[in-house]
């Protein structure tokens, strides 16, 4: 009977030891979702931002420009009126010196006929004198209106060349700006289609995570229905035992080595082959990976002369290049436990690494490399060529 209550204990261990396991890993799975839910919701603000950042910037860049354009425009009129004042007053100065001139001209002439014929031409004298007058102010009239209407013409010219140029210039910025809300509606739609891109990527990945999960759940059920078929003793084998008295110390020595929890079935490499841990290497889960790290150290450490022991080692240096930290670091440890010298290049190459942790254990595993005997050439090639005994 003290038999039978041990088996019926040791079979609700591993039920208890199994519902723990499953409880795991649903939690392993909730912090998953919940992390892919943030990397969402991250995306989705930097998307927001970039749009946001993209609008602003065009809208001081189209400022900039209309003030440049403004003050381009009012400088060049000014010079324009500035010039056409100038040649305006240097025309009346040269009219104003021509009319000097002549008068001056016409009243030396006055002055000399006047003083030989003062006394009989008087009445002559003062009608051309009035006539010259009139001459000169009908002169001058008309030489201001000639002024005033070339100024005008002048002005009205250079007015709708420089309205012509302010047009032109506008319907370019205004295509510019038609050009540029283009280029940001592209740009938009092209960063929608990239957000839905990495949103279906991120889904991908969730369904894959998802069926591998359950793949390893499967794999954990079929190997807890196996231990239990090998665990499990006919009940005809209790009938036929003689009702013997065991000492209580007999239990006491016994070896509790036969049960194994199912969170140590996955860490152990002998369940495993190399196949399906190079499958874990693929995988997306960072501790998927980071188990088959710790399997093929085991591996290669057993054997670092076979084939699988030299695959183990390639792959643990691609491993050691992991984008995850904690990867990159199991993998290292990996490497220092295999005692070859294929790994001392990949083990300094890991001192370079960005995290200290790995970087740390890099140099653990080289300065263990010091305390190891090297393998002759020869006892290598024995080895090699050792033969499976049958």
């Amino acid at each position: 009977m003290a038999i039978i209550g041990a088996i019926v204990g040791f079979l609700v261990g591993i039920a208890v030891a199994y519902s723990l396991v499953e409880k795991r890993l649903n939690k392993q799975k909730q912090e998953h979702l919940e992390q892919t839910r943030q990397i969402a919701e991250e995306i989705e603000r930097s998307h927001q931002s970039r749009i946001q950042q993209t609008v602003q910037s065009l809208q001081v860049e189209q400022d900039n420009t209309l003030r440049k354009v403004t003050v381009e425009h009012e400088d060049a009129l000014r010079q324009v009126t500035t010039e056409h004042e100038n040649l305006l007053i240097k025309i009346i100065e040269d009219r104003d010196d021509q009319l000097r001139e002549i008068t001056n001209e016409q009243q030396n002439q006055i002055r000399e006929s006047s003083a030989g014929i003062e006394q009989n031409h008087d009445s002559d004298l003062q009608e051309n004198i009035q006539s010259l007058q009139q001459k000169h102010e009908a002169e001058l009239l008309r030489l201001s209106e000639e002024l005033h209407h070339n100024y005008q013409a002048q002005i009205d010219d250079n007015l709708q060349a420089l309205q012509e140029k302010h047009e032109v210039r506008l319907r370019e910025i205004t295509e510019e700006y038609q050009n540029r809300e283009v280029e940001m509606q592209f740009n938009l739609e092209s960063l929608q289609e990239q957000y839905e891109s990495q949103l279906q990527a991120v889904n991908e990945q969730l369904k894959a995570h998802e069926t591998q999960m359950q793949a390893t759940i499967k794999s954990l059920q079929e190997q807890y229905e196996g231990k239990l078929h090998q665990t499990e003793v006919p009940q005809q084998q209790f009938i036929d035992l003689p009702q013997t008295e065991v000492p209580q110390q007999q239990f006491i020595d016994l070896p509790q080595t036969e049960f194994i929890a199912p969170a140590q079935i996955v860490r152990q490499a002998p369940n495993y082959s190399l196949a399906q841990l190079m499958g874990f290497v693929q995988s997306q889960d960072a501790e998927a990976r980071k188990l088959a790290a710790s399997a093929l150290g085991k591996i290669a450490a057993a054997n670092p002369l076979r084939i699988d022991g030299q695959r183990g080692v390639e792959t643990l240096g691609k491993l050691a290049q992991d984008s995850s930290p904690e990867v990159r670091q199991t993998a290292v440890e990996a490497l220092g436990m295999i005692k070859s010298e294929k790994v001392i290049p990949l083990l300094q190459k890991a001192l370079r690494d960005t995290d200290s942790d790995v970087v740390k254990s890099a140099s653990a595993a080289l300065n263990k490399f010091k305390f190891y005997r090297r393998i002759p050439a020869f006892k290598a090639k024995m080895i090699h060529g050792k033969k499976p005994r049958r």
